[in-house]
């Protein structure tokens, strides 16, 4: 009797299993490529380095600017503002050394997991002199970007580095030395390729949003975006960040 209960309990059990088997398993949903990508800058802390628009200038709720919207969508650690009104990357233009050039302040900038750097529209207005790569000290622009670059890694080896050339601008379209914006936004494109570090091209990016004739609505006085332009801004830097995660973060 004993071993005729076990038969049953055990074809019983068998039974069940192959049951089990034709039924539809509970699946976790897969978190979403782009959800992984935002999440690979989760709590990473990030320094800003800009000038005027980085700092703020434009904005009538000092909150609402670029980074705080990438803060916050990305999750973001630790977050320092290291933009300084009116600062040019290079000492060799019309305002000097006025106004801490980055070449200037480079090595009092705290460390961080990842510097985003944010300048060259006011070494254009400046009338910085390009110069070329073989410039490795800050006598022109291309030498203050080497110096800055190479400062930083030394400083910060382990650290992530990515470019952002200017936005279009219309408050001035040439400048002293007969140069418009592009000129400082393709240098910053080479000097990117030569130290084998992402760069995100505003400049182009922007172009269909930051016109002329939309400056009211994006850039009222034609060279600072205003809150709906810092928003357009970061959503763009984000779009491009997600997409690009591996790529900045290896």
């Amino acid at each position: 009797m004993k071993k005729l209960t076990s038969f049953f309990l055990t074809a019983a059990l068998v039974l069940s299993l192959l049951a089990a088997c034709g039924q539809p398993q509970a699946t976790v949903p897969e978190t979403t490529a782009q959800t992984r990508r935002a999440l690979a800058y989760e709590g990473k802390s990030v320094t800003f380095i800009g000038d005027s628009i980085t700092y703020g200038i434009g904005l009538e709720n000092q909150t609402n600017q670029y980074w705080t919207y990438l803060q916050k969508n990305l999750k973001l650690g630790l977050v320092q503002n290291a933009g300084v009104s009116g600062s040019c990357v290079s000492t060799q233009g019309t305002r000097g050394f006025e106004r801490q050039p980055l070449a200037m302040r480079v090595n009092s900038i705290y460390r961080a997991d990842i510097f985003v750097i944010f300048m060259g529209t006011n070494d254009f207005g400046c009338d910085v002199p390009i110069g070329t790569m073989d410039d490795t000290q800050d006598v022109s622009y291309m030498g203050a970007w080497n110096f800055v670059l190479n400062s930083l890694k030394q400083r910060h080896p382990d650290a992530k580095v990515i470019l952002m050339t200017p936005l279009p601008r219309y408050s001035k379209k040439i400048n002293a030395l007969d140069l418009k914006l592009d000129a400082y936004v393709d240098a910053i494109k080479e000097i990117a390729q030569v130290h084998n570090l992402p760069v995100i091209d505003l400049y182009t990016i922007m172009a269909d949003e930051f016109t002329e004739a939309n400056c009211e609505t994006y850039m009222p006085d034609k060279l600072h975006p205003n809150e709906a332009g810092h928003e357009l801004m970061a959503r763009r830097i984000q779009a491009w960040l997600e997409e690009n995660a591996e790529l900045v973060l290896g």
